[in-house]
């Protein structure tokens, strides 16, 4: 049994150790470099402002990105929103990160497309920060104006990035954009499974860095005239007649522009003669421009592509 003095012995150990984490804690065994660089980097200013900028500059500068990566065609110079593109709004936005500071790290300034009466406005806004949508730069003899520079995050259902330059006009260091860009190849199957073949393809002599055969199903676009043609002789085999006695099911049919689920079908023998039927037994692969990807069927999930 312990004793009362074991345990009035433990109890200071315990309220010493408390002490000790407190006072490391504060930095009071902190040398004084220490503690004054813990201090600088907690009060978030640039004593020397001019190189603070031209870090900024550095870190954010710009870099055209051709049209071929977007999936939409550029509108650049166009207005939107009654905004006119700002070519220096991303300089302005880092010398008000070095000259007020507090303004990226601690507000919520908030730019979206929504109507002032819509519940993002009307009441999540207000609860979150300040409404920056309505805070305009007008410019002088034109009906247009600029962005705030204090906006801190934009909030659009749209891509703004296609009439505004990413990271040159809109979107610079310090400011969250709620488009992802390049979301749209995981928005559909095709894009999907076309980006598993090619990386697996690219990564054929690493497969430990990439091999998408090893989670991904077997997929044929039918809207590619190789790999249509492909799967269509492949089911006129003794060797699927075989896998389809054994399985039923051997492949699913997906149109890419539904989601949800919709446009999913197994193959089965009303579907298999559908197909068969609308693309002339593989005849007229590559005459026809419909969205519509085959998979190999996963029939157990919990055992994987095997």
């Amino acid at each position: 049994m312990i004793s009362l003095k074991t345990l009035a012995n433990v109890l200071v150990f315990l309220n010493a150790s408390a002490i000790l984490v407190f006072l490391i804690s504060i930095g009071v065994f902190k040398s004084p470099e220490e503690a004054y660089l813990q201090e600088y980097i907690e009060s978030r200013q640039f004593n020397t402002k001019e190189v603070a900028l031209e870090v900024l500059n550095q870190l954010d500068s710009y870099v055209e990105v051709p049209q071929q990566y977007y999936s939409s065609p550029l509108k650049y110079g166009q207005m939107r929103m009654r905004l006119t593109p700002d070519p220096v709004y991303c300089e302005k936005v880092h010398k008000l990160v070095v000259e007020e500071p507090e303004i990226y790290y601690n507000q919520m300034n908030f730019m979206t497309k929504d109507l002032a009466h819509l519940f993002m406005r009307r009441v999540i806004i207000p609860l979150a920060g300040r409404d920056f949508t309505d805070l305009r730069i007008p410019l002088e003899n034109s009906t247009g104006s600029y962005m705030d520079p204090r906006i801190t995050i934009y909030y659009l259902s749209f891509e703004m990035h296609l009439f505004h330059r990413l990271g040159k006009e809109m979107g610079c260091l310090f400011q969250e954009y709620s488009q992802v860009l390049g979301i749209l190849i995981l928005n559909k199957k095709d894009l999907v499974a076309s980006a598993a073949t090619n990386y697996t393809y690219k990564y054929r002599d690493r497969p430990q860095c990439f091999d998408g055969n090893k989670f991904f199903p077997r997929t044929l676009a039918l809207d590619n005239a190789t790999q249509c043609r492909e799967w269509f002789n492949y089911i006129n085999t003794k060797e699927y007649a075989a896998e389809k006695q054994n399985r039923t099911i051997v492949f699913i049919r997906k149109l890419t522009t539904f989601h949800q689920g919709k446009g999913v079908q197994p193959v089965d023998e009303d579907e298999e003669k559908a197909l068969i039927k609308e693309y002339g037994n593989g005849e007229l692969c590559g005459h026809i421009n419909k969205s519509v990807i085959i998979q190999r069927y996963i029939h157990n999930p919990c055992r994987g592509l095997g």
